[in-house]
């Protein structure tokens, strides 16, 4: 359960890592998107623009509030773990079987 305020950076691949192992986990659950990694205009992909990446971290914060507001995936211990545990850390949950989770 997620119950204080932290700061953890993370990149856009471990949150795709977050929601594909959360849907294997919870397959009826409903589960938010998240934003696009770079867009497409006139033949050239946009992903370093400033203003598009500042929209898409508000997209993955989001992504995340849906996340530790669902009644049962906030008590989930690997969102925990993906939002307190340090980049060295993560590289071994990553590592990781996602696993069943126990339904409540």
């Amino acid at each position: 359960m997620i119950t204080q305020k932290s700061s953890t950076e993370r990149r856009y691949s471990d949150f795709v890592w977050l929601l594909d192992c959360l849907q294997k986990r919870y397959p009826f659950r409903l589960l938010p998107s998240l934003p696009p990694k770079s867009i497409q205009y006139q033949g050239h992909f946009i992903g370093q623009d400033e203003g598009f990446l500042d929209r898409r971290k508000k997209g993955l914060e989001r992504c995340l509030n849906v996340l530790i507001n669902h009644p049962v995936i906030k008590l989930d211990g690997i969102l925990a773990s993906f939002l307190n545990e340090p980049n060295v850390t993560l590289s071994l949950l990553l590592s990781l079987s996602c696993g069943e989770a126990d339904e409540v």
